[in-house]
């Protein structure tokens, strides 16, 4: 069961499409199976330990079909231990390189630490007739105290 935490509002970013919409060439999801996108410079990453002090969410979207206004994360009930998040003094950012977007997102530190954080995405995009979401989960890693 999951719960949802908090919604991680990102600007809009105007992409162009890489293969997803009528073009008929097989990478495009549908709104039952959805197309998972390829991440890469996940931080912190999966299975990691930090510090519960100012942390840093982040994580760059390979080849970038389309566009993602908002970012919605949701905790895994039973899996997720560290509470809420505190929103860092940085506000979310996003960079554009080529077809890859980075989401930056601060945390400032969770509510409980030492614990575990574990965030799925909530929804996804679409781009044309294509749907795609991120994969699950996008963050899981240890906090511990300061």
């Amino acid at each position: 069961m999951k719960i949802l935490l908090s919604c991680l509002v990102v600007a809009i970013v105007a992409v162009s499409s890489s293969g997803c919409g009528s073009g008929g060439d097989g990478s495009c999801g549908t709104s039952r199976n959805p197309t998972i996108l390829t991440l890469r410079d996940l931080t912190p990453p999966i299975g990691g330990t930090v510090v519960n002090k100012d942390i840093v969410q982040r994580f760059t979207i390979v080849n970038a079909p389309g566009l993602m206004s908002t970012v919605n994360f949701a905790a895994v009930r039973g899996i997720h231990t560290a509470g809420n998040p505190t929103p860092g003094s940085q506000g979310n950012s996003i960079t554009q390189v080529g077809m890859d977007i980075t989401y930056e997102m601060p945390v400032a530190n969770w509510e409980i630490a030492p614990a575990h954080v574990e965030m799925v995405p909530v929804g996804g995009g679409f781009e044309g007739d294509c749907y795609f979401t991120l994969p699950s989960p996008v963050f899981s890693y240890d906090v511990t105290a300061n």
